[in-house]
């Protein structure tokens, strides 16, 4: 299971995929799986997980640089 939540983590690092591409790419078998994994083992949801990534870099989900 490592081995999967880390690649749906990098996967999820990069803004452009959906978060449901990102699931099956990683081998999760669905969004709904990978939502109950990241919230067991991280405390958070893949959305959660995404947009913290994001915030810590100043993007938003949309991949664009927040309005200062």
């Amino acid at each position: 299971m490592s081995f999967k939540l880390d690649a749906a983590k990098a996967g999820l690092e990069n803004g452009d995929c959906s978060i449901a591409d990102v699931a099956l790419g990683s081998g999760l078998t669905s969004v709904h799986y990978m939502r109950r994994v990241f919230k067991r083992e991280l405390g958070c949801t893949p959305h959660a997980y995404r947009d913290r990534l994001l915030s810590e870099r100043g993007q938003t989900s949309d991949g664009a640089s927040p309005e200062t």
